[in-house]
């Protein structure tokens, strides 16, 4: 009989005042829920994308811990927000940082959270023709698509020196997945080079862009060609046509950059 008074007290007890504390008897006046605690954290419901995608009619605000929804398939905190879970984002990187073995200079968000490009610190190799396959196509002729344009370059029957295949080799920051830049991903690089600029200048050991080859220019070899013995690349620097757009033999040499993903 005493157990069941107890519980009814304690569910009167929340109703009137309609908060909880849990390792505390005095949340505060404007939670709900208060937990506190210097040993423990707060965990949140733990489940898959298929398994949060079968929850019925989530409501807005909803949040669980998504086990496979980030990115390269790791956990992240989401929240139902306007139809759609969206991510907690932990880090917000920016354009000129220091990161993942290189510098920032192009930033996008989807639904698995924040991704950007990345350009290696150093000029990766100083004296390299865009391949030595140069008298056929191998199809590489995306704008946007730098890492499939590479891998395209480097799948050439005798394909044995490239610009593509010297990017893959790269290794900065202990990383083993740089490529070499498709046409529109250098556009990116060319609009943000003073950003980046200003953090390659904060160390010696690094290679500023625009100082390299033409006239103390810097050619950015791209990974997109432009018809059969052509490639596509951008000039840099403080020549009156840096940022210049154009297309260049295969068996030219110039110095290579290297890019990736995050």
């Amino acid at each position: 009989m005493k157990k069941y008074v107890l519980i009814l007290f304690y569910t009167l007890n929340f109703h009137l005042f309609a908060q909880v504390g849990i390792g505390t008897s005095t949340p505060d006046a404007s939670a709900a829920l208060e937990i506190a605690s210097t040993t423990q954290g707060f965990l949140p419901p733990r489940m898959t994308a298929a398994q949060r995608d079968a929850i019925s009619n989530p409501v807005e605000g909803l949040v669980i811990y998504c086990t496979d929804c980030g990115l390269n398939s790791s956990g992240c905190l989401q929240v139902y927000q306007d139809a759609e879970y969206k991510t907690l984002f932990t880090k917000n990187h920016f354009i000129g940082e220091l990161y993942g073995g290189g510098v920032i200079f192009h930033l996008w968000e989807d639904e698995t959270g924040q991704h950007g490009l990345i350009v290696s610190p150093i000029i990766v190799d100083s004296d390299l023709q865009w391949s030595n396959i140069v008298s056929t196509s191998c199809g590489a002729n995306s704008i946007w698509d730098g890492y499939s344009n590479s891998q395209l370059i480097m799948s050439q029957s005798g394909h044995n020196q490239s610009a593509a295949l010297s990017c893959s080799n790269y290794s900065g920051g202990g990383f083993s997945d740089w490529y070499l830049p498709s046409y529109s991903e250098a556009n990116l690089l060319r609009d943000t080079q003073g950003i980046v600029n200003s953090t390659l200048a904060s160390n010696s050991n690094f290679d500023q862009l625009g100082k390299g080859d033409y006239r103390w220019q810097e050619t950015i070899v791209t990974s997109t060609e432009a018809g059969t013995n052509y490639y596509l690349y951008i000039n840099l620097g403080p020549c009156n046509n840096g940022g210049q757009q154009s297309k260049s033999s295969a068996s030219n040499s110039y110095k290579i950059r290297a890019i990736r993903k995050f």
